[in-house]
């Protein structure tokens, strides 16, 4: 899909997502700059930013949610354990909660 300019300097759409211009020039997915702004910290290689409401130009707050790959398949169970203790210590569990206004789960996780 061809750019799309817009009305405002230094921004323009391609592919459906608005790409900002930074103060050092750089070009950048406005999602994920306001999502960096709202971490306080730059997206990890297995992060990113989903919009809640599927319109990729409504970069409100509100409106994204930060997502996390799932691990390849394949993985032993060990590891696999690992990376779940490190996502757990990565995102305290009630601040991500708070942050995308969902309830604690209740309950048996399980199901059962």
């Amino acid at each position: 899909m061809p750019r799309k300019k817009h009305n405002r300097p230094g921004e323009y759409v391609a592919n459906g997502y608005r790409r900002i211009r930074r103060p050092d020039g750089a070009w950048v997915l406005e999602h994920r700059q306001v999502m960096e702004e709202l971490l306080g910290r730059p997206l990890r290689a297995d992060e990113n930013v989903h919009h809640r409401d599927g319109d990729k130009l409504n970069n409100s707050p509100d409106n994204l949610e930060l997502w996390v790959r799932r691990q390849p398949q394949g993985v032993r169970a060990v590891d696999l354990v690992a990376w779940a203790l490190e996502i757990l210590d990565r995102y305290a569990v009630t601040e991500v909660l708070d942050r995308h206004h969902v309830d604690p789960p209740s309950g048996d996780p399980t199901g059962s």
